[in-house]
């Protein structure tokens, strides 16, 4: 989300934690509007989101934390012209508000991992040859500061080695490296932080590892995932678009229309949330224990993903996939979760579900359950990421 501080435009990001990693934190992302569209155990297009997946590897941190945008399509959702990739900052803040300006456009695309000052796009085809103006689609994975950004769009290899090796911040620590015959740009093995060296592009200031391999750039900031999103590319070692409970989770998003989505595998349970809750809010725990008691929790599954898109009138709406072991638990969470919306309240501030939106529809297909929530108030739902409440929660056994 876009917030003009002091003048300047600048992104607001949202925390992020793993539950795999430590089950008392939060898992922070987005939970944003997403259309309606029928949803089922399709195969994802192979051009689309699920292509990005295919240059993360597969690994216990990328699986629980994964950010996807299609700029191209958000734009084409919210009637926005993206300008010419010469354009300078006055127009890419024009651009990124009507991007991420969910009251206004009703789009809200994920640009907070590329930094405050994303806008500064002159500063950014300087140091690195391209800008955010370069990009169609990203991914971010994994738990910064070890994370993999996958960049696709109108990038040019000639570009950014022109770019980097005339760089005068960060040039004199550019070494180029080289993993199975695929060379790669490193500017430091570890992500350690140079305040000296901070940039647009760098705003703590790590160098880094970049490669352009087959027009797609991907950016570490540590040597090790470097190689390891070069091995997953090239197929040497598995990769998340392997991974069936995300390809079920794409497909579903695809089938929606979602522009922006995040995934993880790593479902909060209630059990963990309601001792967070209870501490803000004293009547949380006995709520929890109503819910436990009358079965008002999900049943446990296995993956899940929130995604963003505008509706068919224009107005947003919050999609949540399930993917589940069975058929009959999809079916079972299809029913619980409208109830949740319908008739829940929120353990953080009491206030019911249906204050902030309604249930489209919810339904099973497969093992997989797709709701669709259209909601005036798309960032009350981003919430739910950064502190899981009911809809999301699941009953431990």
């Amino acid at each position: 989300m876009l917030l003009r501080m002091g003048g300047e435009l600048r992104l607001w990001s949202w925390r992020r934690w793993s539950w795999r990693s430590r089950p008392a934190l939060l898992l922070a992302a987005l939970l944003l509007a997403a259309a309606c569209s029928s949803t089922a155990e399709e195969t994802a297009s192979p051009d689309g989101l699920i292509s990005l997946l295919e240059s993360v590897p597969d690994t216990p941190e990328t699986r629980s934390h994964l950010v996807l945008n299609d700029h191209v399509e958000a734009g084409r959702q919210g009637s926005i012209v993206r300008p010419p990739l010469v354009a300078g900052a006055a127009e890419a803040v024009t651009y990124l508000s009507d991007l991420t300006s969910e009251g206004r456009t009703g789009l809200a695309v994920v640009l907070d991992f590329y930094g405050p000052h994303v806008a500064a796009v002159e500063e950014w085809r300087t140091e690195l040859g391209f800008s955010i103006l370069n990009v169609d689609r990203d991914a971010f994975a994994g738990i910064p500061p070890r994370r993999i950004r996958i960049i696709d769009g109108s990038l040019d290899g000639g570009d950014v080695d022109r770019a980097v090796r005339g760089d005068p911040n960060y040039r004199d620590r550019l070494e180029v490296a080289e993993r199975e015959g695929v060379n790669y740009y490193t500017w430091g093995a570890e992500a350690a932080a140079d305040l000296a060296r901070r940039s647009a592009a760098r705003p703590v200031g790590r160098g880094g590892q970049l490669a352009v391999v087959d027009g797609r750039v991907i950016w570490t900031f540590n040597e090790a995932e470097m190689v390891s999103a070069l091995d997953a590319h090239a197929g040497r070692s598995p990769s998340l678009a392997d991974y069936e409970e995300f390809r079920l989770l794409v497909a579903s998003l695809e089938a929606a229309g979602a522009y922006s989505a995040v995934l993880s595998d790593a479902p909060p349970a209630a059990q963990d949330v309601v001792r967070l809750a209870s501490g803000r809010r004293p009547a949380a725990a006995a709520e929890a224990q109503r819910m436990l008691e009358e079965a008002g929790f999900l049943l446990p599954y296995t993956a899940f993903a929130l995604g963003a898109a505008l509706g068919e009138d224009g107005l947003p709406r919050a999609v949540v996939v399930l993917v589940h072991t069975d058929e009959s638990t999809a079916r079972e969470n299809a029913v619980r979760f409208e109830s949740i919306i319908e008739e829940g309240t929120s353990l953080f501030t009491g206030r019911p579900w249906s204050d902030t939106a309604t249930v489209e529809s919810a339904t099973a297909n497969g093992r997989v359950m797709v709701a669709r929530l259209p909601t005036p108030a798309p960032s009350f739902f981003l919430r739910l990421m950064e502190v899981p409440d009911s809809p999301l929660l699941y009953a431990r056994p």
